[in-house]
This record gives structure tokens, C-alpha cells and sequence, in this order.
């Protein structure tokens, strides 16, 4: 919420009627061991540490204590679980069948924090197991390095991180996301739309790029997008 107050130009320290410090009720949120939010994080502890410490990024402020946290959940294969609750264990193995086990989307989130709060080494590595983990087609699964297809929401997510720790678009991942877009064999109500599930990542991927984009040099992004062919030079 806070990222997107931010990208609506509006101050989230002073939002809504009647006005709300969002990043006050934020950090007040935070629990002694540097994790936020008070409800259980056994299925979002990494993703929900990532989307705080995005906000905090997106007003300029940082915390030590949320990044440690996150880095200290850091699966050894650089990925990340939705919550270690003894980190001297190690993570669990990846399990399609239960979805358990190292999975793209807290990794992803974990990654751009990380990435946005300066946290390089954590940020590469992580974004390194992403790569080493997609799928055939570029993209990822919610499990990644398993049988699951891959899906929108996971490989939008998965794109935007290994963007902002790698500097570098994932064209694989781009091509991969292409494939969800309704051609000329759908509907004719569909048409240039996408399958219903990269609504759960999209939205989410779109707000977070925020936190690259303030520093992106646009007009190296332009030769970039005309050389991949994203844009043709009318744009």
C-alpha cells in the first residue's frame, strides 16, 4: 500500500480521511525479531518481510533488523521458503504434491527487497537460484525445479526480481509470459488479453518496479526495448 501511495504521488504518512501514517503503522508492526506483521508467517513470512521492506524503500527509510531477518531465512540453495521457523534446519526439500519446499514467489519478493535495500550478495545469489530454477519455457511454477507448469503470477514476480539484482531485463522469462496472452484463437471478448491468473502477480510485480524505476536510465531503457523488439521507434 505504502509503494503505491507513493506512485499515486499522494504522502502515505499523511493518507486516507482521516489521515494515517501508513509507515508508522507499519513499523509499529514489527516484532522484536525484526520480521513484520503479528499474524502467523508459516505460509508469507519471506513474502510479506519483502512487500514491508518495499515500502520502506519506496519513502526512503531502511531497517537493519527486517533485512537480517530476511537474509537469515535464505535457504543454502540461495531460494527462499514462506518461513523457516528454526533456520539451523535445513529447508525442506521442493514438493509439488504439497507445495512445500523452496518456492519462486517468496523468493522473489525476498529478492527485490533485498535488492532495493542494497543488499547485494543475498540479492544476486537469490536472483542466480531463480535462474537456475525456471522452467523449460523461461518461466517458473509456484515450486520452481519441480514438475508444476508454469504460471503468470510466479513468472511475472520472478522477472521483476532478478531485474532490479541483475540490472538485466529476463528476456526468457518475458517470452514465457507472452504465452498467457489471448491470441486470435480465443474469444473474441479476450482478445489481446491474459489468462486470469497473472492477475495475482502482475498487480503486485507493476507496484514493486517502482522501486528500480525512480533510478532507471530511460533512455538506455528505450535502446534496450527497441533492440529486443519490445517497442518499434514510433513510441
Amino acid at each position: 500500500l505504502i509503494g503505491a501511495v507513493v506512485i499515486g504521488g499522494r504522502d502515505p504518512r499523511a493518507f486516507g480521511v482521516p489521515p494515517q501514517d501508513l509507515v508508522a503503522r507499519l513499523r509499529g508492526m514489527q516484532r522484536p525479531d525484526g520480521l513484520f506483521g503479528q499474524a502467523d508467517p508459516t505460509y508469507d513470512g519471506a513474502y510479506r518481510q519483502g512487500l514491508a521492506l518495499l515500502g520502506l524503500a519506496a519513502v526512503g527509510e531502511t531497517d537493519a533488523p527486517g533485512l537480517d531477518w530476511l537474509e537469515d531465512q535464505q535457504c543454502p540453495s540461495g531460494l527462499w521458503t514462506a518461513f523457516r521457523d528454526d533456520t539451523a534446519l535445513p529447508c525442506p526439500p521442493a514438493d509439488a504434491a504439497t507445495y512445500t519446499g523452496p518456492d519462486s514467489n517468496s523468493t522473489a519478493l525476498a529478492v527485490m527487497a533485498l535488492a532495493a535495500h542494497g543488499r547485494t550478495a543475498a540479492a544476486t545469489e537469490g536472483a542466480a537460484a531463480l535462474a537456475a530454477n525456471r522452467n523449460s519455457d523461461g518461466g517458473w511454477s509456484f515450486i520452481p525445479g519441480t514438475e508444476l507448469a508454469t504460471d503468470a503470477a510466479s513468472t511475472a514476480l520472478g522477472a521483476v526480481a532478478r531485474r532490479m539484482a541483475t540490472g538485466i531485463p529476463d528476456s526468457p522469462a518475458r517470452t514465457a509470459l507472452e504465452q498467457f496472452q489471448v491470441t486470435c484463437g480465443g474469444e473474441a471478448a479476450d482478445l489481446g488479453g491474459v489468462d486470469y491468473s497473472i492477475f495475482i502477480g502482475l498487480p503486485v510485480a507493476a507496484i514493486l518496479y517502482w522501486a528500480l524505476c525512480r533510478n532507471l536510465d530511460l533512455k538506455r531503457e528505450r535502446e534496450i526495448s527497441l533492440a529486443e523488439g519490445l517497442i518499434t521507434g514510433v513510441h
